[in-house]
């Protein structure tokens, strides 16, 4: 996965990688406004197929935003407390899953000083 932030000391660009034994990272530093623009590459074992895609999000100051990546044949907004959006990618069909299976991007976010407990 890798963000950008134009507004924090310039153009930064951070790139993280999260495997099987490491399920979540962060948190990172960011600019307090602006757009962080998030890519991913879903990647398949040591095969060449993987499932891609980029998103933005809003940069607000005293915030702080979640992001998670599911596999489902639903949207997973459907009582999900907090989460603000989510877009769906298509599978790669290397992956195995049914073509109404879509790797999601769901995120949400709550104030830092003042946090909205759910």
């Amino acid at each position: 996965m890798t963000w950008e932030s134009p507004s924090l000391f310039g153009q930064q660009q951070q790139s993280v990688e999260v495997d099987k034994k490491h399920t979540s990272v962060g948190p990172f530093e960011t600019a307090h406004s602006g757009t962080l623009h998030i890519e991913f590459q879903l990647l398949n074992g040591r095969s060449p197929s993987a499932t891609t895609g980029s998103f933005d999000l809003d940069l607000r100051e005293d915030w702080r935003w979640g992001v998670d990546f599911i596999v489902s044949d639903r949207s997973p907004m459907q009582g999900c407390f907090g989460c603000s959006d989510a877009i769906a990618f298509e599978l790669d069909p290397a992956f195995g899953y049914t073509p109404d299976f879509k790797l999601w991007a769901v995120w949400g976010g709550n104030w830092i000083s003042n946090p909205v407990v759910y």
